[in-house]
């Protein structure tokens, strides 16, 4: 064991251990330290991930929630005896009746005996309003005979089935898309009705108006 003889030995031993403790102090503290700042990094870094999760998924809940609006909006096309026809946005489950509205309503010669104004709209529809007044100048311009034309857009499904080539399956589906479509703007558009081809509309014409 070391024997201290001289005041100046037991000062340095003094200084030495009081050094030894100082250090191992300094080096517990700045553990402590780290641990806490290592630990208030991780917080952090926990916080900011949980942050951005949150982020993701409101960001995806708008998204979703702008395509469902973006999913509700129809396009429509009004025209015929309207007060003002054009392109309007409709929302899913709106009635021809509330479209009319959106333009001001129909004219006064507007015919909507052949329009079903309680049918639902659908996104790309074309819906034309007949008119009266445009009948009425159509039937005194035709001879007696041609009178005798069937009208797609106003005949009765038993009018319809009187036309050489169109038997009941057909007059059903030509009122079916006749209430679709709001009405047929030409002959040529019959072809759009299934089971009517050209050759069929060739059969036709001779036979029918709009």
């Amino acid at each position: 064991m070391l024997r201290i003889r001289k005041r100046e030995d037991y000062i340095l031993l003094l200084l030495i251990v009081a050094i030894i403790l100082a250090t191992l102090l300094l080096f517990f503290k700045n553990n402590d330290f780290n641990t806490e700042d290592a630990i208030q990094i991780e917080r952090s870094s926990a916080k900011e991930e949980v942050l951005s999760q949150v982020e993701r998924i409101e960001g995806k809940v708008n998204y979703q929630k702008e395509e469902s609006k973006r999913a509700d909006i129809l396009i429509v096309q009004l025209g015929g005896a309207v007060q003002n026809p054009g392109v309007y946005k409709c929302q899913v489950g709106e009635r021809i009746y509330q479209l009319l509205k959106k333009a001001g309503g129909v004219s006064a010669e507007a015919n909507l005996d052949s329009v079903n104004l309680v049918d639902e709209v659908k996104d790309g529809q074309k819906v034309i309003i007949p008119a009266n007044k445009a009948i009425e100048e159509t039937s005194h311009l035709l001879s007696p005979q041609a009178t005798n034309k069937v009208n797609i857009n106003t005949a009765s499904k038993e009018r319809l089935e009187q036309l050489k080539g169109v038997g009941p399956s057909t007059a059903e589906k030509i009122i079916e898309y006749r209430k679709q479509q709001g009405g047929f703007s030409s002959v040529e558009e019959l072809t759009n009705v299934p089971g009517i081809g050209p050759k069929t509309l060739e059969k036709l014409k001779s036979q029918i108006a709009y």
